[in-house]
C-alpha cells in the first residue's frame, strides 16, 4: 500500500494510479498550457454570464417580441440603411438575404442567449480537455 508522507508518495513518487498527484492523472491541466486555457475558459464563462444576463434584460424591459431591427430602428434609424450599404457592398448579396435579414427578423433577446449558449460551451469544453470521466466511458 503506498502512502503519503512529508509530501511526496513513497514508492517512486507516483500516485495510487500511476500519475504526479494524489488522483493519478499526470497533472494533466497544469502548466502554461493548462493554465492558461483555464484562464480562457474563466473569460469565456464570464462572457457568456455577461450575454446571459443582457439577453435577459432586453427581454424583461423592452416590448415583447421586439425584432432586433425595430431595435436599431428605435436607437437610430441610420443603422439599418448603413448596416445594409456595409453588407450589399463587401459581402456577396445572398448574405443580406439570407443571414443578416433573418437575423434582424428575429427578437431581440435571442442572439445574445445564442452567443451565451456557445460561449459556454466553449467554456466547459475548455475547462475539461481529454477524455470523457463518466463511467459509461470506461469499459
Amino acid at each position: 500500500m503506498k502512502t503519503r508522507r512529508g509530501g511526496a508518495w513513497l514508492g517512486g513518487g507516483k500516485g495510487p494510479d500511476g500519475g504526479s498527484g494524489p488522483a493519478g492523472g499526470g497533472g494533466r491541466g497544469r502548466g502554461r498550457r493548462g493554465g492558461a486555457l483555464q484562464a480562457l475558459a474563466r473569460v469565456l464563462t464570464v462572457l457568456a454570464c455577461v450575454a446571459l444576463v443582457g439577453a435577459f434584460a432586453l427581454a424583461t424591459m423592452l416590448p415583447p417580441l421586439t425584432s432586433l431591427g425595430e431595435l436599431l430602428a428605435m436607437l437610430d434609424n441610420r443603422t439599418l440603411l448603413g448596416l445594409s450599404r456595409f453588407v450589399r457592398g463587401d459581402a456577396p448579396g445572398w448574405v443580406w438575404t439570407w443571414v443578416v435579414l433573418p437575423l434582424l427578423m428575429r427578437p431581440v433577446w435571442l442572439l445574445p442567449v445564442a452567443v451565451g449558449v456557445v460561449l459556454g460551451g466553449l467554456a466547459i469544453t475548455l475547462r475539461n480537455p481529454g477524455a470523457p470521466t463518466s463511467p459509461r466511458w470506461k469499459l
